[in-house]
């Protein structure tokens, strides 16, 4: 790269969400890769809220620019439209870039006016069917599909002996199984996990969701465009939770996103029976040493393809190749 990259980070001083653990994920091993940080303190975030409101929720003009802006390249991870993460540094700095989680179509309005704002020379996204819907707008700021991925370090996996919970469903609940399989699994006696009620998350904290993946034998992963429709539209995209749970060694049952399709050049998960969806828990619980070639399959997969060292590869050929940066 012609000049030297940094990446936009909050100050140590932040406790961050739980949403924000794929994105501090991804951070880390880009500033592993070399990239050095440029962190925003509390007032920083605090004013580009209060102007992102402004400029980009309300969509009311910036009609003064300031006098010059610096020439400090800067890259930021953002989960959905956290422009408060950016607004300043964006404003008096050129060229920039950033990685959107989640660019639901609800929020395209809102991403069309950051671009519009802020400008930024590329926009990488981890759906490859929003990206091409941007590609397609004829913007100057170019777009780039960079799946979601992985730091396999973070995840620990158990012996199947030690693995003591059958059934795992966590984030979003995918109501049509769940209601085919909950009562069939509690008179089998197995241990199935879910949310209990609805938007409180199974795992309180990331040290005990490391550790209850770990313990899971199955692991049922959906696209949002079924479980949320409303939210995501047809956007069937692959997330982190499918690859969390490769990590993990646990065998994934649920559908596969269509962009899976061009990751994998194999199916690494067990497609709903969705005429006897109980049967099959069932029967794969009983025969799990069948599945346990995909799942070391999986594993192998996951750390030599899809980590996030892999995506950042990929997008630093992208932007040490870019003419701006």
């Amino acid at each position: 790269m012609n000049k030297k990259l940094h990446l936009i980070v909050y100050g140590r001083n932040r406790k961050p969400h739980v949403s924000q653990d794929t994105v501090l994920e991804f951070e880390g091993r880009i500033q592993h890769n070399g990239i050095p940080t440029h962190p925003i303190g509390l007032i920083t975030a605090k004013l580009g809220d209060i102007l992102k409101k402004r400029y980009i929720t309300q969509g009311k003009r910036l009609f003064l620019r300031p006098p010059f802006r610096v020439h400090k390249p800067l890259l930021a991870i953002l989960m959905g439209t956290e422009y408060r993460k950016v607004f300043l540094p964006f404003l008096w700095t050129k060229p920039h870039s950033v990685y959107l989680f989640d660019a639901w179509p609800e929020s395209h309005p809102s991403i069309l006016k950051f671009i519009e704002v802020l400008e930024p020379a590329h926009v990488f996204f981890s759906s490859s069917q929003i990206t091409e819907s941007f590609k397609a707008k004829g913007l100057a700021t170019e777009f780039h599909w960079v799946p979601e991925g992985i730091d396999p370090a973070q995840y620990r996996y158990k012996p199947l002996t030690d693995k003591d919970i059958d059934v795992l469903s966590f984030g979003r609940k995918y109501d049509w199984l769940h209601e085919r399989i909950v009562d069939g699994l509690e008179q089998a006696g197995k241990n199935y996990l879910y949310e209990k009620v609805k938007g409180q998350i199974v795992f309180q904290d990331r040290a005990s969701f490391i550790d209850g993946l770990s313990r899971a034998k199955i692991s049922v992963c959906i696209p949002s465009n079924i479980t949320h429709p409303e939210r995501s539209g047809i956007i069937s995209t692959m997330t982190i939770r499918y690859l969390q749970s490769m990590a993990a060694k646990t065998l994934i049952l649920g559908i596969m996103p269509e962009e899976m399709k061009a990751l994998f050049d194999y199916t690494p998960i067990v497609e709903i029976n969705t005429t006897d969806p109980l049967g099959q828990v069932l029967d794969i619980l009983a025969n799990y040493a069948d599945y346990l070639p995909l799942i070391e399959k999986n594993y192998r997969v996951v750390c030599d393809q899809h980590s996030w060292d892999k995506r950042w590869e990929a997008m630093s050929v992208i932007l040490g190749h870019s003419p701006l940066i």
